[in-house]
């Protein structure tokens, strides 16, 4: 099941204007979790699993305006994030060619970037700040860690990435 994840390179997380490790029972990690555990589409994490989970994420903050993720980008593929505070908004140069259209605005608990921790291939659309944002941001070299470390986490994180490809 994971062997498609051992043989893309593995990237760090992208230029935030800060990535630290999530630092146990700090608030973050906490917000981390409490998301983890009542997002429909993550719903199936225990607590302790969402605090396995998170202790392999790291914390990334960005500016309102800056880019979370960049459409086309297929170098810094290798990460999934996780927005937890602030509004960010994706959109797509695909219709248009010239002007960005936006797909859906981003609230706390939305997951992006998911199909680049699976196959690494280019990012399909863009993600904006809208408002300074805080991410927590799982790589792939994570969810390999999770495999050996914590199986039953890393199979229920790819059951649920996989079945988004649905929606």
């Amino acid at each position: 099941m994971f062997e498609n994840l051992r043989k893309k390179p593995v990237v760090a997380a992208p230029a935030a204007v800060s990535s630290t490790r999530f630092i146990p029972k700090s608030p973050e990690a906490e917000l981390a979790q409490e998301l983890l555990c009542s997002a429909p589409l993550l719903a199936p994490f225990t607590a302790h699993e969402a605090a396995v989970l998170v202790r392999q994420m790291s914390v990334l903050r960005f500016k309102a305006g800056e880019m979370l993720l960049r459409e086309g980008d297929s170098v810094n593929t290798a990460y999934l994030l996780m927005l937890l505070d602030g509004d960010a908004t994706a959109e797509t140069l695909a219709v248009s060619r010239e002007k960005p259209m936006t797909m859906t605005v981003l609230e706390p608990g939305a997951v992006l970037g998911e199909m680049g921790l699976l196959d690494g291939a280019p990012r399909s659309v863009s993600c904006r700040a809208d408002t300074d944002v805080l991410c927590a941001s799982l790589t792939r070299a994570a969810v390999l860690q999770l495999t050996e470390h914590a199986p039953i986490v890393a199979a229920k994180l790819m059951m649920l990435v996989s079945s988004r490809l649905t929606l």
